[in-house]
């Protein structure tokens, strides 16, 4: 259909500037990243017919429910390292669960025997860390930690990487697990080491000549590097997590985490980067083509529609939402939006303008993937992080872009 006024958005920020700055429209964004910008939510109705916005959802418990009835029925492979390709939580059931619930991911390649002692251990503390959420990060970041059963599995895949030998792995001590001598170690990570930025100013300076005759290299006590890269959404909780990380060890981590716009999986993970990251799980033709020493472990830690039509509370069904982004259902006052929205107050013919990411997406995947699950019916295009909008349809560039 080329009749609905649909706008391609460049990843997460192209969403945000698109919603915020065009009226009467309709897009799809990282649940968390909505609701930081105070955007209006679509309720979308569950497996059960409940109606809700994520944030209500998420308040109840529902995104980590929708997790823990995922693991109940089998939906994650007991199996880490092979495709999660067909792996998804959409529609899970329960009252109060939220429909479109998208994982995030590590990829880690599963031999790092020859990944430096350091690094190698760098790297396991940082996924036990995001993983853990001792310290609320993830909420803080907008996202919903896992369940305890989505934990245990996380770290039952973390466990199957087999790291080099002679890794002396960081500990972790916090206000329930004092060490008074041990705090001090070399590699504790430690709750009671907060002065961080001023110890580091200090060190910096007494050793910037070292600093400098080390460029070529690091030093067993300096810089440790630790590289991923991947998908926009959790950036924002990444970094909080290394940032406390950094504050709580004695020396200095050199992390680096790239974010790009979800274009191809090719360019989330290089030799060089010691883990990547993804909303969805790689496709089953990407993942048969890594060499057999690059399989790759999926650790699983874990979409909200909103719209820009003033003062209005909508609520879609999942086949009502596939005809808006069908280009089925094209203005707002469409006899079955008013049906489910009886009061609904819009000028009469109100054109709606949808919004799309460009490139290939999460959470394009996220949302077609879940349309594709519970409204075939309606939702013909399949599921995929990319495809083919109406020709009309318009393209944003990413989360802020969307806005």
């Amino acid at each position: 259909p080329a009749t609905s006024k649909f706008t391609a958005v460049l990843g997460s920020p192209g969403m945000q500037s698109f919603i915020e700055t065009t009226p009467n429209s309709i897009g799809y964004l990282d649940a968390g990243q909505g609701h930081d910008l105070d955007l209006p939510e679509v309720r979308l109705a569950n497996a059960e017919g409940t109606y809700q916005t994520s944030k209500e959802s998420i308040a109840k418990g529902g995104v980590a429910a929708a997790g823990s009835a995922a693991v109940a029925a089998g939906a994650f492979p007991a199996d880490h390292s092979i495709t999660w390709a067909s792996v998804n939580a959409y529609d899970m059931a329960g009252a109060d669960t939220w429909p479109i619930v998208l994982v995030s991911y590590f990829y880690v390649k599963k031999d790092q025997t020859a990944t430096a002692t350091k690094t190698a251990a760098a790297l396991k503390a940082f996924v036990t860390m995001v993983v853990n959420n001792d310290d609320g990060i993830c909420e803080e970041a907008g996202f919903t930690g896992l369940s305890a059963t989505m934990k245990a599995k996380s770290l039952a895949a973390l466990d199957t990487v087999i790291f080099p030998s002679g890794l002396v792995e960081f500990v972790f001590e916090t206000n329930a697990q004092v060490s008074v001598y041990d705090g001090m170690n070399s590699n504790v990570i430690s709750v009671k080491r907060d002065d961080y930025d001023l110890y580091a100013r200090t060190l910096l300076e007494n050793k910037l000549t070292a600093m400098a005759v080390a460029v070529g290299g690091l030093s067993t006590s300096g810089l440790i590097p630790l590289h991923g890269s991947g998908t926009t959404n959790p950036k924002t909780w990444f970094a909080e997590v290394l940032l406390e990380a950094d504050a709580k060890y004695r020396y200095k981590y050199k992390y680096k985490y790239k974010y790009r716009y979800k274009y191809k999986y090719r360019y989330r993970y290089r030799s060089y980067n010691n883990f990547g990251c993804g909303d969805i799980p790689m496709s089953k033709a990407l993942y048969a083509s890594l060499p057999a020493t690059e399989k790759m472990v999926h650790i699983p830690f874990a979409l909200g529609i909103f719209h820009s039509v003033a003062g209005q509370a909508i609520q879609m069904s999942a086949c009502l939402l596939a005809k808006v982004f069908m280009g089925v259902v094209t203005t707002w006052d469409n006899a079955d939006i008013l049906a489910e929205n009886p009061n609904l107050k819009v000028p009469a013919g109100q054109t709606i303008t949808v919004g799309h990411r460009t490139y290939g997406s999460s959470s394009t995947g996220g949302l077609t993937g879940y349309l594709n699950k519970v409204c075939l019916s309606v939702w013909t295009k399949g599921a995929n992080s990319a495809l083919a909008w109406p020709a009309s349809a318009q393209a944003v560039e990413g989360s802020p872009g969307m806005q």
